[in-house]
């Protein structure tokens, strides 16, 4: 994974990937949180629901279907299912 924050780096900022990488943040943060915020599990959640409806839009365009960011962000969305 050590080629994620390049791929982060070079996503523009309405991208699945940027989507995901918050929902996963947010959601690793809230399973780690002593005081488990209910606010942080929301946020991951909303991240979450709109990364879907990102990566729908972008499997819709053949040059970005095939992208190394929306492969990283699908493999993240798969992470955060699991979790």
């Amino acid at each position: 994974m050590d080629f994620l924050p390049y791929l982060y780096l070079h996503s523009s900022e309405n991208s699945a990937l940027q989507a995901t990488v918050v929902a996963t943040s947010h959601l690793n943060f809230h399973r780690r949180s002593d005081t488990l915020v209910r606010t942080d599990k929301v946020i991951a959640f909303n991240y979450y629901t709109e990364s879907l409806k990102r990566v729908q839009d972008e499997l819709k365009h053949e040059d970005m279907a095939s992208s190394d960011q929306l492969l990283m962000a699908v493999y993240l969305l798969g992470m955060y299912e699991v979790s």
